[in-house]
């Protein structure tokens, strides 16, 4: 035994209670508080129930003075940092203590069922009382299983109970089996308590509750109720949840859609759908009591919540008036039957007619006039729907447009000529919709303009123009009337003129002769009911030359494409079409792209990265116009590639370098040897021929002439400087490829100007426009290797090959399209005259009217 003293006394013993489920854990506490503040415990005794000998102690004393040592035999010594621990066999390693300055607790792991019992605590202080703390343990064994059985006293299996028939009562019984303290059995449903009204049976050691459900619902079906056997207040219940099954009613039956008329000896398909029935249920057809013996199919939905069926119904004419009926139930619920019913009627299709108001004479309405119609409909059952077309186009009511549509009646008022047509009414009923006999509607009405397709001429002085003046009349306008008038004079009635064969059109052939020819032409018609109000207007202005497209801008940019889009200028008056120019970073001719009568273009063929200029130009019969203002256009660059651009020199592609200089300059001194080639043949015709703009020493020096012809032009002489140079020689004069450009077009004189020539002392004016040209270089004057160029685009000539420019003669006559002459900018002409026989400035022919050219390098087609 362990015998302590103390000279203060015991302090009262503390009672707790701890509860653990089999084979968990277990924390009994016993209370360290000291009665002294600042004490400390110095031993902790446990007991179990009334016996003497401990089965744990902790002791911390030194050298534990005044404890009386336990038999060896009994005990096993633990050794903590603090203290000491022993716990007697019974317990062995389950357990162990931990200890705070407040409580110790002792911790059994896992517990076994003879653990259960009360146990004292002893703990010994150093200066305080003796402190002695009761705590009853309780072992909670958990029942073994639950059995729910039903009204058949069968086992539940799966969880889910028979089938009970809705509006049925039904009986559960939960039996729970073992368990210490016996458990509580109770019943449960979505979280709340419905019957804990238990019996025990200590002897079986069962607890059993049975719930009882007086008629069942549809809210019943697979409820789940929950069993539920606890015997602890802190470990959760033992739980079996139970799934009521049931077999429903029919909820409802209908005949879908609306009883609608049926067509005799047509087949008619009549769906009839039930809710709610478990299992599905028995669809069956009557016609007034009788079965059916048609043909039906039954559809059931997924879930099993609805069938519909189908009877296809070929009535007949009898049958209208009779009961058809559709009756569903579930076999296996009895009065569950449920019935719909429908009236059928049997129908045909409209009789329909179309009479004109009987006031009226359809040969004799006039524009301005109020007309109706009459509908005559038979029909059975009526119809719910009667139609008014125009042309086969639906009309609806519109009061404001005079369109009055009131069942079988269609009004029209004040009619006119576009009311004329083709009248039909539709009636539809159930069966179907049938057309009436159509009426034409013949509206009479005074003549008035028609379609004109040129309302404006351009013509010169003395050129001969036609004007066709249409009108439309009912009847047709047989009678005209044409007169002139213009700002200087009053109306001049005009009698020469044409009539068609037929009446409704009228030809006017017109030819001004002086400025005050130029005017207005009104044209008027003539029928049986009254003339033209409002006269046909034609203006004649003078044709020229149109004006440039402007307001241009690029898209669809890429690395080698780009599109513009300008808007029309004046056509001075006729028809005209567009053309695009496309030169790169050193004005070199690139494309010539042609548009049609919409100044849209696109671009194609063009280098990545590089930077082009595009200028618009418009053309008719009379000429060119100007040149738009020009838009510069950077297409994107392609990355990690070699860029080749090609030079302006006559030679080969090169790469784009410092070095091409030295190619231009070459060039130059090419051009300049034509240019004196020429100058031999200028006795006998005048040329011009195109040559690079880089200056060279010891050459020709070309003023700058390419950035004035970028501002508008005037006519003030541009002079030129030339170097004297000698005739051409005989090899390079037989050149079929030199072909030299007309001089003497005022055109180009009023757009471009005159150019002065100077060599030296003498000087002489030459007047010339500037087209684009071509210089190409002979077998005497460079590289024998090199292939003939174009100036504008450096690309390699074929044998024979046509360039164009004002009045040139084309060698092969090759047929050819007509796109424009570019502007003189394009490149700078170098002018090598013989001018020791040119001593006065050459005369200018009188003016003539100038066609559009063949095309130049590098003409395109557009794709608008």
């Amino acid at each position: 035994m362990w015998l302590v003293a103390w000279a203060g006394g015991v302090t009262a013993t503390t009672e707790t209670a701890a509860e653990a489920l089999l084979g968990s854990s277990a924390g009994l506490v016993c209370d360290l508080t000291p009665a002294i503040p600042g004490d400390h415990v110095s031993l902790v005794i446990w007991y179990r129930e009334d016996e003497d000998a401990p089965v744990y102690t902790y002791d911390v004393r030194v050298g534990n003075a005044g404890l009386v040592p336990v038999p060896a035999t009994s005990m096993a010594m633990l050794s903590t940092v603090g203290g000491s621990h022993w716990a007697d066999r019974s317990l062995g390693d389950r357990a162990y203590m931990r200890v705070t300055p407040t409580d110790a607790k002792l911790t059994l792991d896992p517990v076994q069922a003879d653990d259960e019992g009360t146990y004292r605590c002893r703990a010994d202080f150093r200066r305080s009382p003796t402190k002695t703390s009761n705590v009853n343990l309780t072992v909670i064994v958990p029942p073994r299983e639950i059995v729910v059985t039903d009204d058949s006293g069968n086992p539940v299996k799966n969880g889910v109970t028979m089938q009970y028939a809705e509006g049925a009562s039904a009986s559960l019984s939960c039996v729970a089996s073992g368990g210490r303290p016996l458990p509580r059995v109770s019943w449960w449903r979505n979280g709340l308590q419905l019957d804990d009204t238990d019996t025990v049976s200590s002897e079986r050691q069962r607890t059993r509750n049975v719930l009882h459900i007086e008629r069942l619902s549809r809210r019943d079906l697979l409820t789940v109720y929950l069993c539920e056997a606890s015997n602890s207040q802190t470990q959760p219940p033992l739980q079996v949840p139970i799934a009521i099954d049931m077999y429903l009613r029919p909820l409802d039956v209908r005949l879908l859609g609306d009883n609608m008329p049926l067509s005799a000896g047509s087949v008619h398909e009549i769906s009839c759908r039930t809710h709610g029935s478990r299992p599905p249920a028995n669809v069956t057809w009557y016609k007034d009591g009788l079965s059916l013996g048609a043909e039906t199919r039954d559809i059931i939905a997924e879930d099993g919540n609805s069938t519909t069926s189908i009877l296809s119904l070929k009535p007949l004419a009898s049958d209208s008036g009779m009961t058809l009926q559709c009756r569903v139930h579930n076999i296996r619920i009895p009065n569950s039957e449920l019935r719909d019913t429908w009236m059928l009627h049997v129908l045909y299709k409209p009789e329909v007619g179309l009479t004109l108001g009987a006031s009226l004479n359809g040969s004799n309405i006039r524009e301005g006039a109020d007309v109706y119609f009459e509908c005559h409909i038979t029909a059975n059952p009526w119809v719910h729907r009667v139609a008014w077309t125009h042309d086969g186009r639906r009309l609806v009511n519109n009061v404001t447009a005079g369109i009055i549509v009131s069942n079988q009646t269609l009004v029209l008022q004040s009619v006119s000529k576009t009311t004329s047509g083709i009248y039909t009414c539709i009636a539809t009923n159930t069966e179907g919709s049938r057309d009436s006999n159509p009426i034409h509607l013949d509206v009479k009405y005074e003549p008035v303009c028609g379609k004109n397709p040129q309302r404006v001429f351009g013509a010169a002085k003395q050129e001969q123009v036609s004007i066709e003046c249409k009108v439309d009349a009912n009847p047709v306008a047989s009678i005209f009337r044409w007169t002139f008038n213009n700002t200087a004079s009053s109306s001049v009635n005009i009698h020469t003129f044409s009539v068609e064969d037929g009446g409704g059109r009228s030809i006017l052939t017109y030819t001004p002769h002086m400025d005050s020819d130029y005017g207005t032409l009104l044209c008027w018609g003539k029928n049986a009911l009254g003339s033209q109000a409002i006269p046909c207007v034609f203006h004649i202005v003078p044709a020229g030359r149109p004006d440039p497209p402007h307001n241009c801008t690029t898209s669809n940019r890429t690395h080698h494409s780009f599109a513009m889009t300008c808007t029309r200028g004046f056509d001075g008056g006729l028809r005209q079409r567009f053309s695009l120019l496309v030169r790169d970073e050193r004005e070199s001719l690139v494309l010539n792209v042609t548009s049609g009568a919409v100044p849209e273009f696109t671009v194609t063929g063009l280098e990545p990265g590089r930077e082009y200029r595009a200028m618009g130009f418009a053309y008719n019969e009379k000429g060119w116009s100007r040149g738009s203002v020009p838009i510069v256009v950077a297409t994107m660059p392609q990355p990690n590639l070699h860029e080749q651009r090609r030079s302006t020199a006559p030679t080969t592609t090169v790469t784009v370098s410092t070095g091409a200089w030295p190619y231009v300059a070459l060039g130059l001194v090419v051009t300049l040897l034509l240019a004196g080639i020429l100058g031999g043949l200028a006795a006998r015709r005048d040329g011009l021929c195109c040559a690079r703009t880089r200056p060279i020493e010891g050459a020709a020096e070309v003023q700058d002439v390419e950035a004035k012809s970028r501002q508008r032009p005037t006519i003030e002489p541009k002079s030129f400087s030339i170097a004297s140079g000698g005739m051409l020689p005989p090899e390079e004069a037989a050149d079929p490829d030199l072909i030299l450009l007309t001089t003497g077009d005022p055109y180009c004189q009023h757009a471009y100007g005159a150019y002065t020539i100077s060599t030296g002392s003498s000087a002489g004016v030459l007047n010339t426009c500037l087209p684009p040209c071509l210089a190409t270089a002979t077998t005497s004057s460079i590289n024998r290797h090199n292939p003939k160029r174009n100036c504008a685009t450096q690309m390699p000539l074929r044998p024979y090959h046509v360039t164009w420019g004002p009045d040139i003669q084309i060698h092969d006559e090759l047929p050819v399209a007509s796109p424009p002459p570019p502007p003189a900018e394009l490149c700078v002409e170098s002018i090598r005259r013989n001018v020791q026989t040119q001593t006065q400035p050459h005369p200018l022919p009188p003016p003539q009217p100038q066609s559009p050219a063949p095309p130049a390098a590098g003409h395109k087609e557009s794709s608008v």
